[in-house]
């Protein structure tokens, strides 16, 4: 399995997901309520939905059919070959903070698949090294104590927001803020 984490923001992952489909022949499937869906229109938004980040979002190879009706416990998208995307959000907590939260895209090789997601994935990390930072720290702002975690990244923007006073979160209410461990590893 090979897992990417980042401090990204919607825009940015929307181009970078555009770039990764385009590259390996996938496509976006949402799900949200319940229920699988691809978007009918070329060219909409990956991540956003009428003003909103979708609910979770799978990267799936175009030719693959979803049945209709059918739930997440039915189709068991890595096994299918599906690259599994929990977005990251960024907006305001009530009453709070700004803070954008973390994007996990998740992939696994399976030996009866014809190809490599997983690879796919770790080629994508490898590439976004020379425009991404990656190291944070995460501090427990409520509990005490740090914690370093090399492989996480950011992004140009979301550094931007940070050094604006956006918090990074792994979830809203989570009680480990995130800082990027040496911005300046980011390339101009």
């Amino acid at each position: 399995m090979s897992v990417l984490q980042i401090f990204v923001t919607p825009e940015e992952l929307d181009e970078l997901l555009k770039g990764l489909a385009a590259a390996h022949g996938l496509g976006p499937c949402r799900y949200e309520d319940g229920r699988f869906e691809r978007p009918a229109e070329r060219g909409v938004s990956y991540v956003t939905r009428e003003g909103r980040v979708v609910g979770r979002l799978f990267l799936v190879p175009e030719n693959q059919d979803i049945p209709p009706n059918a739930s997440i416990a039915d189709i068991r998208p890595r096994e299918l070959g599906w690259l599994d995307v929990v977005l990251g959000r960024l907006g305001p907590k009530e009453n709070g903070p700004t803070i954008l939260t973390l994007t996990t895209i998740q992939a696994e090789d399976k030996k009866h698949l014809l190809f490599k997601p997983a690879s796919w994935l770790r080629s994508l990390r490898k590439k976004l090294a020379g425009s991404f930072g990656f190291g944070v720290r995460g501090t427990n702002i409520a509990y005490g104590g740090s914690s370093d975690y090399k492989s996480m990244g950011y992004s140009r923007k979301a550094l931007e927001l940070h050094e604006q006073g956006v918090l990074w979160k792994y979830q809203l209410e989570d009680n480990t803020v995130f800082e990027p461990l040496d911005a300046a590893s980011i390339a101009v």
